[in-house]
């Protein structure tokens, strides 16, 4: 974006991948460390029974480490996405920006920011992530920000209604509680949004006619 130019903006590494065990706040590599964990607990329980000929471990095992799977990957979640709201905070404590604009996960970070008062500038959030669809949402249950009325001011959000990974209702229904006027929804728009935000490949390789810097533009014309 030729808005402000790549010296002028900062883009904050938060260590956080749905995935990669590599990244340090992913919440994967607990949640796999949990399951070699159980694996090992249950073969050891499995080994044992053989043995006895009861199988009354080994089902016990299993039921205590069903049950406490879903509330263990729930609070991983969750102490991943604090650590990431740690490192959004810090990044705008020190950058000290114009305008915040952040998408999915990090959207939530950005709103999660302006609901603890580290942020309460311009700010655009695309898809944030306050509910998610299909599996994920097991893992990941809807979170619904407490923002401030100066914040939610100057907020502007946009979400896809085709999108597939975060449900448009619930970020419909989160600004409509926050009283975020400037929301929008933009047609046959996936999670990614490229075509919506940086406009349709032509020829060349170039993209024309997205509106991101429209978005950005609109945010900062906000009264604060």
């Amino acid at each position: 974006m030729d808005l402000f130019g790549e010296a002028n903006v900062t883009t904050p590494d938060m260590a956080m991948s749905a995935f990669d065990v590599r990244a340090a706040n992913s919440p994967a590599r607990y949640i796999l460390a949990y399951a070699m964990l159980s694996m090992a607990v249950l073969g050891c329980c499995v080994w044992a029974d053989l043995r006895r000929g009861v199988p009354f471990t080994t089902l016990l095992a299993l039921t205590v480490v069903c049950g406490v799977f879903l509330p263990f990957a729930r609070w991983r979640v969750k102490a991943s996405f604090e650590a990431c709201v740690k490192v959004q905070s810090a990044a705008i404590a020190k950058f000290k920006p114009t305008v915040v604009v952040a998408s999915s996960w990090g959207g939530a970070c950005a709103l999660r920011c302006c609901e603890l008062g580290h942020w309460r500038g311009p700010t655009v959030v695309i898809a944030p992530a306050v509910k998610a669809c299909g599996w994920s949402s097991l893992v990941f249950p809807s979170w619904m920000p407490a923002l401030p009325a100066s914040a939610a001011a100057r907020i502007v959000c946009v979400v896809g209604d085709n999108d597939k990974t975060i449900s448009p209702s619930g970020v419909e229904r989160m600004c409509r509680t926050n009283k975020i006027a400037n929301f929008e929804v933009a047609r046959g728009g996936d999670h990614r949004m490229n075509n919506y935000l940086l406009g349709k490949t032509k020829k060349g390789g170039k993209r024309d006619g997205g509106k991101l810097e429209e978005l950005v533009h609109r945010a900062l014309a906000l009264p604060g």
